[in-house]
């Protein structure tokens, strides 16, 4: 009988661990700059809302991509409901240098998701073996159960992930609101770049 070992093929295909997603909760971010958009609005605003929220995987994708999510508290005291578009809000560094924003948070979910979660199912060939029977000139599979339990856990915890990861950014992304008077919305802006810690400019129009 002859066996054939298949665990550096699967560490081949596949390496790391899927990861959870921590719930992001802009209410409770710290906001460590503050701006007057006019009178009556004020905005406060904190970069590395994924690591603030230690989302470490997710954020190190973010630097990948080149893209930042910027945490905001938008304070509405005027008479008027706030709805803000790419074309009526910019922000621009003191300098006077446009950041692009993407208000459609698809495109942003799409590119920092978990991708290829069925790969983690590969986990199943952890241990495998090829068995060479001499009475059958055959050769059977089997399989390590333990594998397929580790992959069919990372798989749900990539799924568990991603979905917890879309429902958060569905869920506060400033350009899915609308701010009543008087009333205060916290959540996110996704930046097109990912840019050094600074101080901004807002502009409503």
């Amino acid at each position: 009988m002859k066996k054939l070992l298949i665990l550096g093929l699967t560490m081949f295909f596949f390496s790391g661990c899927a990861t959870r997603f921590i719930k992001m909760n802009p209410e409770l971010n710290f906001y460590s700059m503050e701006k007057n958009i006019n009178k009556d609005v004020k905005i406060e605003y904190d970069f590395d809302a994924m690591s603030e929220s230690r989302n470490n995987t997710y954020d190190h994708r973010e630097d990948r991509k080149n893209l930042q999510l910027l945490s905001v508290k938008i304070k509405n005291e005027s008479t008027e409901t706030l709805v803000f578009t790419d074309e009526n809000l910019k922000i621009k560094t003191l300098l006077g240098v446009p950041i692009s924003i993407e208000t459609n948070e698809d495109i942003y979910i799409h590119k920092i998701q978990q991708k290829r979660l069925g790969g983690y199912m590969l986990y199943g060939l952890a241990g495998a073996s090829l068995i060479w029977t001499s009475p059958g000139n055959r050769y059977y599979l089997t399989i390590n159960p333990i594998g397929v339990l580790i992959g069919v856990y990372n798989l749900a915890l990539g799924i568990h992930g991603n979905s917890r990861f879309k429902k958060s950014m569905k869920t506060y992304n400033l350009f899915n609101q609308t701010v009543a008077p008087n009333t205060t919305f916290n959540g996110f802006i996704i930046l097109n770049e990912n840019i050094e810690k600074q101080e901004l400019n807002f502009q409503y129009k």
